[in-house]
């Protein structure tokens, strides 16, 4: 892969782990949280309320450094050949796991609350479960991924 078209996806990948992280402090909580009923559709009455919101703020900034990390680790692949699969592959369930316990249940509110960040996850498990092995960049002593 040229390095250029790996820069931007990683690039392009990175902006969805800057949303985890950047949710939790800005006014996309708000929007998060603005219809929420204040339960979990998979949990019930197990988690609820803050307790219910603290669990899933704390998964988001868990995937959104993973995923961010992960893009580093891409653009790093010739130094890091096989570090940013099982790092994607984590960040990303993680990710997908937080929009699944926060969920309420309401259909109208699926993507106010993180139902699009589960697509994109989603997809990005994919990619990285299915990238093609190639030869790493320079030379590198690394000679697939």
């Amino acid at each position: 892969m040229r390095a250029v078209l790996r820069y931007v996806l990683a690039f392009v990948v990175s902006l969805h782990g800057l949303i985890y992280l950047v949710t939790p402090v800005s006014s996309l909580s708000s929007t998060v949280f603005a219809g929420w009923k204040g339960t979990s559709a998979l949990l019930g009455s197990l988690i609820t309320g803050d307790a219910l919101k603290w669990l899933t703020t704390g998964l988001w900034l868990i995937a959104g450094a993973g995923i961010v990390c992960a893009c580093v680790a891409f653009v790093l692949m010739s130094r890091f050949p096989h570090l940013w699969r099982p790092v994607a592959i984590g960040a990303t369930l993680v990710g997908m796991l937080s929009f699944i316990i926060f969920w309420d249940g309401q259909a109208t509110e699926f993507v106010n609350q993180g139902g699009i960040g589960m697509v994109l996850s989603a997809m990005i498990l994919v990619g990285a479960l299915t990238f093609p092995r190639f030869v790493a960049p320079s030379g590198d002593k690394h000679a697939t991924d």
